[in-house]
């Protein structure tokens, strides 16, 4: 990501596409409404990192291989690192006055001062970057710059490889890694291929590619210039144009979108290899805003999450949200990032050995205040609802009741926590990404054993749960925890359900629970703790918080009565062939006994939801006596 104007490096749509790839995630993470597939300007900067790095090995090319990767790595740390230090120091304060749940924030913060972060957020998260685990985690968008930098960390060592080749197998060899990895983000599940850097190298080596492909085609921009100048720009605005309708048409990662993405940024890239932009794509916004788009990204979403979480993100707070975010993102490029880079003042004289260990310090420091120091410099006097916790205590004793689903089982780790504490249960939570029971339809993922009762190695997840269910026997219980609850069009549901059953396991399967609207004309519903008075926040919004008649938190016109009534009727085939099976509707806890109504919080204005359809720790309690009711129930 340089910008050297001395060597005839710098090229004005370079700063474009970067402007327009922040702005799409300013604004699809101030509201995804506004923009549903903003968060693929990430994919943008691949391409554009890829590009320019390659650029600029290129232009020193006859630097000896040692000097050229040291001086490299010398770029990329004063590009990357300063800059990164001072954003996770500041977010972590901040973080640290107005939050008190931090723990996994802070590893968030080391993982991230490390460039690890997309690792770590692949581990910790079970529906991916879309979960609502991360959805307050003010490091979050650190993810795609861990991907930068492990790529940084092979690229050079393979341009040393082919640098000295001609250009015919350079493309050999570049198109090569390319298909390897396109291929590797095409058959892995989602989470993989969003957090892996080998799953991502192929929007790099896009960038790569074209740069080497420009190189080659020289004649193709020598030829009638004027011409085919103007056949660039239709072309180019074409493609920007297409751009903006797949930022609007996709709602969610898919890898169609990422595809389109990348090819139509390549193109416009390849474009304007040796031409100058038309003046609306060089004026004067996007330069200055393309110049300051690794400060905007970095911290527009704390900004955003710190906002959220004390003052609400509505139509109003969101001007005060832009303003923030431009404002320290100037600070951070004037006083940071620019004269680091350009070596400016005293900045030039900090050794760059001692910028590189400047991280691990960061981490450390991080580390040591949340094991020694934690909520100490918390201000505030309401603790944030999160109900994802570690939890190694697990007793070998009483029926086993395991837990499956994807996030609808893992937010009933209150409820387990009864069941184990109180009433001499041994449960087991085991949590898979956002598919639909039966497992047999979906890919293996990493298990997730939030109660540690034993380690499983298996790669396979249908391996560990079928290991699960083989330890288990007469007595047990299998509970069903899913947002759709079954998958009922799927072939393999019913010899599934069947199977287990076989073995004397009770089966208990959880309706669909209501879902609240996200956002209701502007009003972030996402956080329910903006009902909770702190100093920072006096006033309580009274349409948003008076309880379960309130206008903003009526139910959704779907709890899915269809839905459920399917599922009820799919599982009454069972009782009737006398089969151990039986439903629960979690809704009769939840909301009001007419469901018509549904609360984010209880009678006691206590949070029962964490966000639009997940439960906090209290609310999982509250449904202790539903299950045990049934769990106890001698109709079995």
């Amino acid at each position: 990501m340089e910008t050297d104007k001395s060597n005839n490096l710098y090229k004005p749509i370079i700063d474009f596409l970067r402007a327009f790839a922040v702005l799409a995630v300013l604004i699809n993470h101030l509201n995804k409404d506004y923009l549903p597939s903003g968060f693929l300007g990430v994919d943008i900067f691949f391409v554009i990192s890829g590009y320019v790095i390659t650029q600029s090995l290129y232009t020193r090319y006859s630097q000896s291989p040692k000097t050229l990767i040291r001086e490299f790595y010398k770029r990329r740390i004063k590009r990357i690192i300063p800059g990164l230090l001072i954003f996770i120091i500041f977010t972590s304060i901040f973080t640290y006055l107005f939050l008190k749940s931090t723990g996994e924030i802070s590893f968030s913060g080391i993982f991230s001062s490390l460039g690890l972060s997309n690792l770590y957020f692949l581990k910790i998260s079970d529906s991916g970057y879309f979960g609502s685990q991360l959805e307050f985690n003010p490091f979050t968008n650190t993810w795609s710059l861990g991907v930068e930098e492990q790529f940084y960390l092979i690229y050079p060592i393979i341009f040393l490889f082919i640098r000295n080749k001609n250009l015919k197998k350079i493309f050999f060899f570049l198109i090569g890694f390319y298909t390897i990895s396109i291929f590797l983000f095409l058959t892995s599940q989602p989470n993989s291929s969003y957090f892996l850097p080998t799953h991502r190298a192929w929007e790099f080596f896009s960038g790569c590619i074209v740069f080497f492909l420009a190189m080659k085609c020289t004649n193709y921009y020598s030829k009638d210039p004027q011409k085919k100048s103007w056949q660039i720009n239709f072309v180019s605005f074409t493609c920007i144009l297409l751009i903006g309708l797949s930022l609007i048409k996709f709602s969610e990662f898919n890898y169609l979108s990422n595809l389109i993405i990348v090819f139509l940024t390549t193109l416009i890239i390849f474009n304007y290899h040796n031409f100058s932009p038309p003046v609306l794509l060089s004026n004067k916004f996007f330069i200055y805003i393309g110049k300051r788009s690794y400060s905007i990204y970095l911290w527009h979403w704390p900004i955003i999450v710190l906002i959220k979480s004390t003052i609400g993100l509505t139509y109003k707070t969101t001007l005060i949200t832009l303003i923030l975010t431009f404002l320290v993102s100037e600070v951070s490029y004037t006083f940071v990032e620019k004269p680091f880079r350009e070596n400016k003042s005293f900045y030039g004289s900090i050794n760059f050995k001692i910028l590189s260990i400047l991280p691990l310090i960061t981490g450390a420091l991080i580390a040591f205040y949340q094991t020694f120091l934690p909520n100490s410099l918390f201000i505030g006097s309401s603790v944030r609802a999160n109900n994802f916790i570690n939890n190694d205590r697990v007793r070998k004793k009483g029926s086993k009741i395991l837990f499956v689903g994807n996030s609808h089982a893992l937010h009933l780790i209150g409820l387990a926590e009864e069941l184990k504490y109180k009433h001499n249960f041994n449960p087991l939570i085991y949590s898979y990404s956002s598919k639909v029971f039966p497992l047999k339809d979906f890919e293996p993922r990493k298990f997730i054993d939030y109660f540690n009762v034993e380690k499983i190695s298996s790669i396979s997840q249908n391996n560990n749960y079928y290991k699960l269910i083989n330890k288990m026997g007469g007595g047990d219980f299998l509970v069903i925890s899913e947002r759709n609850s079954l998958n009922l069009k799927s072939p393999f549901l019913e010899k599934e359900l069947k199977q287990v059953l076989s073995k004397g396991i009770k089966i208990i399967v959880f309706l669909p629970t209501v879902e609240f609207d996200k956002f209701y004309k502007g009003e972030d519903l996402l956080n329910p703790e903006l009902c909770t008075k702190d100093w920072f926040r006096k006033k309580i919004d009274k349409k948003r918080c008076d309880g379960e008649y309130s206008d903003l938190i009526k139910r959704k016109d779907s709890i899915n009565f269809t839905k459920m009534n399917d599922v009820k009727t799919y599982i009454n085939k069972f009782v009737e062939e006398g089969f151990k099976i039986k439903t629960l509707n979690p809704n009769d806890i939840l909301c009001s006994k007419e469901l018509i109504y549904c609360s984010t919080r209880d009678v006691n204005n206590a949070q029962i939801f964490r966000d639009d359809d997940h439960l906090t720790i209290y609310g999982s309690k509250k449904l202790t006596n539903l299950l045990l009711n049934m769990v106890m129930d001698n109709s079995w």
